[in-house]
């Protein structure tokens, strides 16, 4: 069956207006086309201020690695690279294309991709469990100049934890690998 792009559009939109505000806010205007990965973010970090769970965190530059359980996080630290990624700028509003899934009328992944190859935030995808409560964000961040370049691939999974990997090179010098897992123990 066939569906149509405004009524995805309409859909989505509905099913985002009655999810719950402490896991899938709206966006920060009534007008804007895009999930808001900052007030879900920092939905997360009042939460997880207020839970505090104990974390594995575990974190490898190249082929060093260190790993260790820590009873508190600074999460608006840890989490700023999400929140960065944010796309709800009315300037962009016409750089991105949406997509949804929605299986028997339920929302099941948004998915924004960068129209413009200049655009940082290259792609966000955002899953939903059956209660329209978010799952999963993956962000994709891609940058390059002529003398350097960063590829960020972040994944948080709610009362999950997140991995952050980030590919950087340098002309004249090889790639380094930087990754970034933290694992929610409680």
């Amino acid at each position: 069956m066939r569906i149509s792009t405004s009524f995805l559009l309409f859909l989505t939109a509905w099913l985002m207006s009655s999810c719950s505000p402490s896991q899938s806010p709206s966006s920060n205007t009534d007008s804007s086309p895009f999930f808001d990965l900052e007030a879900y973010f920092q939905s997360e970090i009042k939460q997880l201020n207020k839970t505090q769970p104990k974390v594995l965190k575990k974190v490898a530059v190249e082929e060093k690695q260190e790993e260790k359980t820590l009873q508190k996080l600074n999460y608006e630290q840890e989490l700023k690279s999400f929140i960065d990624a944010n796309i709800n700028k009315v300037a962009w509003y016409d750089k991105y294309s949406i997509d949804s899934t929605v299986n028997n009328g339920q929302l099941e992944k948004l998915t924004y991709q960068a129209k413009d190859n200049d655009l940082r935030t290259r792609s966000i995808e955002i899953s939903f469990d059956e209660n329209n409560e978010v799952q999963l964000v993956h962000i994709h961040l891609d940058s390059e100049s002529k003398v350097a370049g960063s590829e960020k691939n972040m994944t948080y999974e709610t009362n999950k934890g997140f991995k952050i990997l980030t590919t950087q090179s340098l002309i004249g010098t090889d790639e380094k690998t930087i990754s970034l897992e933290a694992t929610f123990l409680d």
